[in-house]
């Protein structure tokens, strides 16, 4: 699905948390959201569900910037 799309995610604050959304022609199409422990990422978990999506607050942060 994402075969030479990945350059396309960015990093964003998803209800104020730090992290990955891909969006094409600026909407936001998926978020990816992780849960780190001890320094690694234990889960990572796609969102796909638009209606899901449209409850988010998605702030796009500004390439070369982190949160």
């Amino acid at each position: 699905m994402f075969s030479g799309r990945a350059k396309g995610a960015r990093t964003a604050l998803l209800d104020g948390l730090a992290r990955l959304v891909w969006a094409q022609g600026g909407t936001t199409r998926v978020a990816f959201d992780f849960t780190v422990a001890v320094g690694k990422v234990a889960r990572s978990e796609m969102i796909a569900d638009a209606d899901v999506l449209d409850e988010m607050v998605i702030e796009f942060l500004r390439r070369g910037t982190s949160p």
